[in-house]
């Protein structure tokens, strides 16, 4: 599982949003309810926080894991090149 090949479903999807968290399937906002990605399994801790490293920069990575106000919680932007 990528990141990228989530962001490229919730766009199919037209979804606004995608929510990653241990323990759940990936989801994704559509029309402002919080759907799971069809056929999308469960995510441990391990391949979470392997998704969700693959884009983060080394200061977001620190500020997640540290950060006592925001200690893993994080709200950023992610783009594809030549796709959003």
């Amino acid at each position: 599982m990528h990141m990228n090949d989530l962001l490229k479903t919730l766009m199919a999807k037209d979804g606004s949003d995608l929510h990653l968290k241990a323990g759940l399937p990936p989801g994704i906002r559509v029309n402002g309810e919080l759907v799971p990605i069809e056929g999308a399994e469960k995510l441990s801790p391990a391949v979470a926080k392997d998704v969700i490293y693959e884009v983060l920069t080394e200061e977001q990575q620190s500020r997640f894991e540290s950060d006592p106000d925001m200690r893993y919680e994080l709200d950023f932007a992610y783009s594809i090149d030549g796709t959003g």
